[in-house]
């Protein structure tokens, strides 16, 4: 758990990603906080949200000004663009450019492979009890005294 912790802390798989990635075609690089900024995005839009500044400060766990600055550099990367509320035009959602979400696409794709590396060897048995239960570990972690019951007995 020590191991895991600390590697998340660092965003040791984001760096190591950047590292194998290089830089995008256009030579500028991505750093693993507009990294994650896109990733949020794509994940609010999977599930039917949009992200605004406000929002991302609080996903981030960050201050307004900080989650204000991310999103300014992922908009001049040409990574996500503004689209003002049709409702409120003093809001602005964040939404993935085509790079932004080709970028992501690829982000996900070494995920992936650094996943399957890690796993080499393993029986596909293996594989689904560790699904199974990391699956259960996040959500007990997300909803302390909340998980769902061991349904494997």
């Amino acid at each position: 758990m020590g191991t895991i912790a600390r590697r998340q802390s660092r965003r040791a798989l984001a760096r190591r990603a950047g590292r194998d990635q290089g830089q995008r075609e256009q030579g500028q690089a991505v750093s693993v906080t507009v990294t994650e900024l896109l990733d949020l995005v794509d994940s609010q839009a999977a599930s039917g949200q949009t992200t605004t500044v406000t929002g991302l400060a609080r996903l981030l766990d960050v201050d307004q000004p900080r989650a204000s600055k991310i999103a300014r550099e992922a908009t001049a990367a040409g990574l996500i663009y503004r689209a003002s509320d049709k409702h409120d035009g003093r809001l602005s959602h964040l939404l993935l450019t085509s790079e932004g979400q080709a970028y992501l696409d690829q982000v996900h794709q070494h995920r992936r492979a650094q996943a399957t590396q890690a796993m080499n060897g393993w029986s596909a048995a293996e594989r689904d009890t560790f699904a199974g239960l990391l699956t259960r570990f996040i959500a007990a972690l997300d909803e302390p005294g909340e998980a769902p019951a061991d349904q494997s007995r």
